[in-house]
Parts: structure tokens; C-alpha cells; sequence
């Protein structure tokens, strides 16, 4: 726990100290608008870029589909040729990779109203708290094993979001395969 409560003391005072520099620049913004033009150019740019990439995809999930996933998770549990608790462990990062998935899928649809500039802008502060996230996880373990819980944890967030993106990249590339034979 020592270990936990140092990182958060570093952490929070770093915290306070980009707070207090956004506070500064996001009054200055308020007050004088001094960054309006380059928000309108990187959101005109944003907007381009992203028009390119973005469909809507509908997934439905049917009480078979519920069901089939049950019975192909717990097959293993009965197993004797597979480590329970290695097991139950990779079964939860991949779950936490999907759970980042459909998180950040969401967030990108709700901030996507803002305009692209918000939206990049919240992209990277997920990014922070993710990572943020991770090293208060790995620090409340054995200091034996965080190196290994961390890789372990970050590869099964960036196979989410890496999902996520073959996912968006894939519906774009069906939807003009279809609009090319249409």
C-alpha cells in the first residue's frame, strides 16, 4: 500500500498542477477567445479526416449468441487440462478489453457532438485516466509481479481499442465495397 499511496501523492500534485495550467488557458479561452481559430481549423481538419472512417454499425445480441458465450466460457472450468486460475484471469482481462471497447465506442459517439477538437481532447484524457488507472491497479499487487500485470493489462485495453478500430475500419470498408457494386 506504500507503494500505492506514494504514486498518488506524486500523481495528484502533478494533477493539481496541469489543473491549474487548463484552468488558466481554458479562462483565457472564456475570456478573450484566443484559441477560437485554431479549435475552427483542427475541428474543420478533424471533421474531414473522420468523415473518411465513421459509419454507423448495429449489433444485436441474441439470447443464442448469450448462451453460446456461457457454455464456451465454463467448458474450460471443467477441464482438467487448464490452469483454473490462469484461466479466470485471462478471462477477465479479455472481458476488460472488450468492456474498453464498447466504453470507448460510446464516449467517441457522445463527444463526437462537441466537435472534433473536444472529441480529441477527451480522447487523450481517456487515455491519461486509462493509464493512470493501470498503475493504481498494478501498484495495489506484489511489487514481484506488477511488471507482468501491467503488460498483461495494457495489451488487453489496446486489444480492445484495437477492436474497436478494425471494427469502424472494416464497416467503412463493407460500406464501400457495397457502394462500389451498388
Amino acid at each position: 500500500m506504500r507503494r500505492v499511496r506514494s504514486y498518488l501523492r506524486r500523481l495528484l500534485l502533478g494533477i493539481f498542477v496541469l489543473l491549474a495550467i487548463i484552468g488558466v488557458l481554458v479562462l483565457a479561452q472564456l475570456a478573450f477567445g484566443i484559441f477560437d481559430g485554431a479549435i475552427a481549423y483542427l475541428d474543420q481538419d478533424l471533421a474531414a479526416f473522420d468523415r473518411t472512417l465513421t459509419r454507423e454499425a448495429i449489433a444485436g445480441v441474441s439470447f443464442g449468441a448469450l448462451s453460446l458465450v456461457l457454455v464456451v466460457a465454463a467448458l474450460p472450468l471443467l477441464s482438467r487440462g487448464v490452469g483454473k486460475r490462469q484461466y479466470l484471469g485471462s478471462l477477465f482481462r479479455g472481458i476488460l478489453a472488450s468492456g474498453i471497447f464498447l466504453a470507448s465506442d460510446r464516449f467517441y459517439s457522445f463527444m463526437e457532438g462537441y466537435g472534433r477538437f473536444y472529441l480529441t481532447a477527451a480522447v487523450f484524457a481517456a487515455a491519461v485516466l486509462t493509464v493512470i488507472l493501470v498503475e493504481v491497479a498494478v501498484r495495489m499487487g506484489k511489487a514481484e509481479e506488477e511488471k507482468a500485470a501491467r503488460t498483461d493489462i495494457i495489451a488487453s485495453i489496446v486489444g480492445g481499442l484495437a477492436f474497436a478500430l478494425i471494427l469502424r475500419l472494416g464497416s467503412y470498408g463493407i460500406e464501400q465495397l457495397k457502394a462500389a457494386l451498388a
